[in-house]
């Protein structure tokens, strides 16, 4: 049943809500996903090698799932979900701490169970922080469902996989400065099909667009472009048919809503009902639209077990 959001601005003001917490307290490198439409009932979890969970958006509740085949989690851990592959969809892991070999795998949804990739061409270890991105035809029938992007490991190679050749390249043009803390990566159909937005972090304000046509790097242009986005910086896509990204920045807790179209950046809410701690890298905020339409932010703390979620008002 659809519900009518009637908030209204200045008197409604945003309400965070405490959700059933996090199997462990979140690390470097733990990070949760989901299908970034939003509409899938779960999100995932992955805080070790014997720990990946997901969790019910239905019933606020956590269940564990089948262990990844190797790795260690820590800072250079990203998760891309891909809706395309396998029944119900697979969940790319790359595994990484900065100090051993990263692993590359994937998770099927439907049968519960892991398969190991090529690392080839990945350097041999992998650091920092680390983003992926999918240009999955499933959220818009341009992208080309073979590939997925990634960057971090603050370097400016760029890198792309090919799903059916399971195979890395490191020869796409360089990310125009060095990605590092609090880096993301984002196809954005909502804006342009052609384009996949990297917010560099490292301390910067810098934001550019990847041009998959002519590979090449542009930056982009948003007002103000004062705040700076570093360790703890999470970004999540509102749906993949707007053309607004959120973006929250590193500990202060606080959340802002950039419009790639007219470029500017806007504050839409603070989350000060618990304090976090240490900021840490990996990606624990997430878009969700419910069955009613009603649209949330789901934000895990920095080195804590909280987990909570605030409704979109405007």
């Amino acid at each position: 049943m659809a519900v009518t959001n009637n908030n209204i601005p200045v008197i409604d003001l945003p309400a965070w809500e405490v959700l059933q917490p996090n199997p462990a307290a979140s690390a470097a490198g733990v990070c949760m996903v989901n299908d970034k439409r939003g509409t899938n009932r779960y999100i995932y979890l992955l805080i070790s090698a014997a720990s990946f969970w997901r969790y019910d958006t239905y019933a606020n509740t956590y269940q564990q799932l089948a262990n990844p085949p190797g790795g260690t989690v820590g800072a250079g851990t990203a998760l891309i979900f891909d809706p395309s592959q396998g029944t119900a969809g697979r969940i790319w892991a790359l595994i990484s701490n900065g100090t051993a070999a990263p692993t590359w795998q994937y998770y099927d949804v439907a049968t519960n169970t892991w398969t190991s990739r090529s690392v080839t061409n990945l350097p041999a270890t992998f650091g920092t922080d680390a983003a992926l991105s999918h240009t999955c035809s499933t959220y818009n029938a341009a992208g080309n469902d073979d590939y997925i992007y990634l960057i971090g490991n603050s370097a400016t190679v760029f890198y792309r996989y090919s799903i059916s050749g399971n195979s890395w390249i490191a020869t796409l043009t360089a990310v125009t400065a060095v990605p590092g803390a609090g880096c993301a990566l984002l196809w954005t159909p909502g804006w342009n099909t052609d384009r996949i937005v990297c917010i560099r972090g490292s301390a910067t304000a810098t934001i550019y667009y990847y041009s998959i046509l002519n590979n090449n790097w542009t930056a982009i242009t948003y007002v103000p472009a004062t705040e700076t986005f570093t360790t703890g910086s999470m970004v999540a896509q509102k749906g993949m048919t707007s053309d607004e990204i959120f973006i929250q920045k590193d500990a202060t807790l606080r959340i802002f809503r950039l419009d790639l179209t007219d470029g500017t950046l806007v504050p839409v809410a603070t989350e000060f009902l618990i304090a976090t701690s240490t900021a840490i890298v990996g990606d624990r905020f997430l878009y969700v639209k419910e069955t009613n339409g009603i649209e949330f932010l789901y934000l895990g703390l920095h080195t804590s077990v909280n987990f909570l979620r605030t409704a979109l008002f405007f």
